[in-house]
């Protein structure tokens, strides 16, 4: 773990674009992790600072993937 930087956080980050997954799923990788960090963070000797803190969250879509009425031609 000490030895995720920035670089491997922003890469992941472009996993996660790669693979298209929502808004929502990937703030909840990034904040997942962000938090690991925080808490390592804690703990003297395992990490130094946390990587996750330069990734953005991503502004999540209203009614992102929920079920929308038929329309009338369908």
């Amino acid at each position: 773990m000490p030895e995720v930087t920035e670089k491997e956080a922003v890469e992941y980050a472009s996993d996660l674009d790669a693979a298209k997954v929502s808004d929502c799923t990937f703030n909840m990788h990034r904040n997942f992790l962000s938090m690991l960090w925080r808490i390592l963070l804690v703990k003297p000797g395992i990490v130094s600072a946390n990587p996750w803190d330069c990734i953005e969250t991503r502004k999540l879509k209203k009614n992102e993937g929920r079920k929308r009425a038929l329309e009338q031609p369908q």
